[in-house]
């Protein structure tokens, strides 16, 4: 389950990045969304994610903010 997440995650932003669709920076905004959602489960130790270094960077992961409704 990991690698898929992972390629999932990490296919979204290469695409982005190369703006092959005209959507680069949507698809790059959404793969951050998806890491950033998954990367509960990961802390808890239930998947591990890889994904690309420049995903990660503070200027990119500043622009999100997860909140917990209840």
């Amino acid at each position: 389950m990991s690698a898929l997440y992972s390629a999932q995650i990490t296919l979204l932003w290469e695409t982005g990045r190369r703006k092959l669709w005209g959507e680069g920076q949507a698809l790059q905004r959404t793969a951050t969304s998806i890491y950033l959602t998954l990367s509960t489960l990961e802390k808890k130790g239930l998947i591990v994610l890889t994904v690309p270094k420049d995903l990660l960077e503070a200027n990119n992961l500043s622009q999100f903010q997860t909140e917990k409704m209840t």
